[in-house]
């Protein structure tokens, strides 16, 4: 499903464990208007192979793919500070004046966002398997093959670069034809078009 670009900002992808989804999204996805608040934050990236590592469908996740309004007050900060509890990110260290005049930042490179004001969420629906596997082979090809991922996106990566004998985890030939027949199911292939050009041309 397609969006008009020029009316929200998106897609941004979260990787969700079984059916859950986050109270922060909850109201959109339920087709319900968010209320405006200054909550918790949630993390949002526009990768979707860093999503698809918190929402492994092989693992009983799932991606959610999330629309903002165009209107959403946002700053870009690549040096901001991340506050942690226990390991997880959990905010990003702002003033409450700054929380209450913007309704988001954009980190690092710019492909993470944390929200923290839900009115601003215009749609959350969840990926069908077969929408999310495309989605992340696109993301692999665009990542490129140096790019290190965690997971069972590491796995998939290792497979569409042909690096499986560096991946330890595929060492078990039953999980590995796994995730190659999804990769053909989803795809039509296994490997990238650009490895399999890069080949060809060697």
């Amino acid at each position: 499903m397609t969006f008009p670009s020029h009316d929200l900002i998106g897609p941004l992808y979260f990787g969700a464990k079984g059916d859950i989804v986050p109270h922060f999204l909850r109201p959109s996805f339920d087709g319900e208007r968010p209320r405006r608040s200054v909550s918790s934050s949630l993390f949002l990236s526009t990768c979707m192979a860093e999503a698809y590592e918190d929402g492994a469908y092989e693992e009983d996740g799932s991606v959610l793919e999330v629309w903002l309004q165009k209107s959403t007050r946002w700053r870009y900060l690549p040096l901001a500070t991340l506050e942690r509890c226990d390991g997880i990110e959990s905010t990003v260290e702002l003033s409450l004046a700054e929380r209450r005049r913007l309704d988001a930042v954009r980190l690092d490179s710019g492909q993470v966002w944390c929200v923290w004001n839900p009115a601003v969420v215009s749609i959350v629906r969840r990926l069908d398997y077969r929408e999310a596997i495309p989605l992340l082979c696109s993301a692999l090809d665009e990542a490129g093959p140096t790019t290190s991922f965690g997971g069972v996106t590491h796995d998939y990566a290792s497979i569409w670069w042909a690096r499986v004998q560096a991946n330890p985890r595929l060492a078990t030939l039953s999980y590995r034809q796994q995730l190659e027949r999804v990769l053909r199911r989803y795809m039509g292939r296994k490997r990238s078009r650009r490895y399999e050009t890069s080949e060809a041309t060697a």
